[in-house]
């Protein structure tokens, strides 16, 4: 058998409300909304989660051949922030690599009055900042244009910086 270098990914889809990916539900205050999820695979899934800023808070229930999971019920919006669908399952025999993964772009939720508080993700990404620009540094592997990436990574600096001390200049 040939070994295959990238298997057909889960395909994913959701709506919340009826709103489709990358659009933004506006609501006057916390409630529940209603999700529609689905996702479906040529391998078998091991999972299909709804992600709400950043955690996995619902499950979907997987078809007995593990071919496809779908999720319909209702999600307390709480906060504003985002929401994605996210799918995974093991590798085929016959792929390079550790795992089957997919992952939506985001609904966007804004609760009236009630601003996305990304501090800790914005602190992430400093870290995450700071490791990039010391493996560069101890590798040495850029001959020319080091000036034009420490400008690139202190440009990123500046906008979690700010949305770490909550300047809304830095929102999307």
């Amino acid at each position: 058998p040939s070994i295959m270098a990238g298997p057909p990914m889960p395909m994913l889809e959701f709506s919340v409300d009826g709103i489709d990916l990358g659009q933004t539900i506006e609501i006057p205050a916390p409630r529940p909304v209603k999700i529609k999820a689905k996702g479906w695979s040529q391998h078998p899934l091991e999972k299909l989660e709804l992600i709400y800023n950043g955690r996995a808070v619902i499950s979907g229930k997987l078809s007995p051949d593990r071919l496809s999971a779908f999720i319909e019920e209702e999600l307390p919006l709480t906060s504003s922030g985002w929401i994605a669908l996210r799918a995974a399952g093991p590798a085929p025999a016959n792929h390079i690599g550790s795992s089957l993964s997919a992952h939506t772009s985001p609904i966007y939720v804004e609760v009236k009055g009630q601003p996305l508080n990304a501090a800790d993700d914005a602190r992430f990404f400093l870290a995450w900042i700071d490791r990039l620009e010391a493996a560069l540094r101890k590798r040495n592997r850029i001959p020319t244009g080091m000036d034009h990436v420490e400008m690139q990574l202190a440009a990123a600096r500046s906008v979690y910086q700010k949305i770490v001390k909550g300047d809304k200049s830095s929102a999307r």
